[in-house]
């Protein structure tokens, strides 16, 4: 489970403040969770989430990664899919500028593009398979894989790719 909140503080840590501030946000306003609660399980004072949600600061990667380790697998998925949403949103933004470059690239810079996006796709579906209670996770990553994948043997022409990189 340690393994779990490192990769929970590193995924946290690359989100921006607002979007850590929105997840405190959702559990109080929306899950209902007690503000009281919220800070106990980050280790935090009630007083730092108050000002979590006023926007006056933010929380720290650790601390989530203490919160969803402690939350229900219901409050958990409901991380995810701030983080997940996240995630799309910057995948949307990628894939808009590269469709304005791609007829500046070469053929094989953009395979290289393409690649990385995929990888990031891989990544963040196994951080979904590793967190506890998130059934969804393999559909998500599914899904994903298909909006950057063109062919069905996209994966096996990237993994031949990654291996002539190494």
């Amino acid at each position: 489970m340690e393994e779990i909140g490192a990769q929970l503080a590193s995924l946290f840590e690359a989100l921006p403040k607002s979007a850590r501030r929105e997840i405190i946000r959702v559990l109080v306003e929306d899950r209902g969770l007690l503000k009281s609660e919220i800070a106990r399980k980050m280790g935090v004072t009630p007083s730092a989430v108050t000002r979590f949600m006023r926007g006056d600061a933010a929380p720290s990667p650790e601390s989530l990664a203490k919160l969803y380790e402690s939350l229900e697998p219901e409050d958990q998925a409901i991380i995810i899919k701030i983080v997940l949403d996240y995630i799309a949103s910057l995948l949307r933004t990628t894939a808009a500028i590269l469709a304005n470059i791609t007829p500046l690239l070469d053929k094989h810079t953009h395979r290289l593009i393409q690649v990385s996006i995929e990888e990031v796709v891989d990544e963040a579906a196994s951080l979904l398979e590793a967190a506890e209670g998130y059934s969804g996770a393999h559909s998500s990553h599914s899904q994903l894989g298909e909006r950057f994948s063109s062919t069905p043997s996209a994966a096996s022409k990237r993994d031949s790719m990654l291996r002539s990189r190494l």
